[in-house]
């Protein structure tokens, strides 16, 4: 079973995104506090990191580069509730590293296959 680690600072947001990979059969752990995430990333490796771009203590840039420092085999989506931003500078360049960039509204349809590509990307080149 892959294994999803998730930051936002929104409990709600924690709640559904969690139910939802969980019924999607992924491993989630989720966390509301940067620092609290990074460690977590340091124990233990994750297929998949899912950052919430907008946060507090530097938000989704700064922890998308921690979070490739302290595993830079782990994927990493981005997310936003603000779409627009999906096509802003900061979007591209300052999360260049990111492996995917979503709304925090995409269909649970969706992002369960954009995940499995991203943990199987070889079995999707077959398809």
């Amino acid at each position: 079973m892959a294994k999803i680690l998730v930051c936002d600072d929104n409990p709600l947001f924690l709640k559904v995104m969690s139910g939802s990979l969980k019924d999607m059969g992924f491993g989630v752990q989720c966390y509301e506090k940067s620092d609290d995430f990074i460690a977590e990333l340091t124990q233990q490796f994750y297929d998949i990191a899912i950052i919430d771009m907008i946060m507090p203590h530097g938000g989704g840039v700064q922890l998308t580069h921690r979070t490739k420092a302290a595993s830079p085999d782990t994927k990493i989506v981005v997310c936003t509730g603000q779409a627009e931003l999906l096509s802003s500078p900061i979007m591209e360049v300052g999360m260049r590293s990111a492996d995917a960039k979503i709304s925090k509204d995409i269909d649970p349809g969706e992002l369960q296959i954009l995940l499995e590509d991203l943990i199987s990307p070889a079995a999707s080149a077959e398809t």
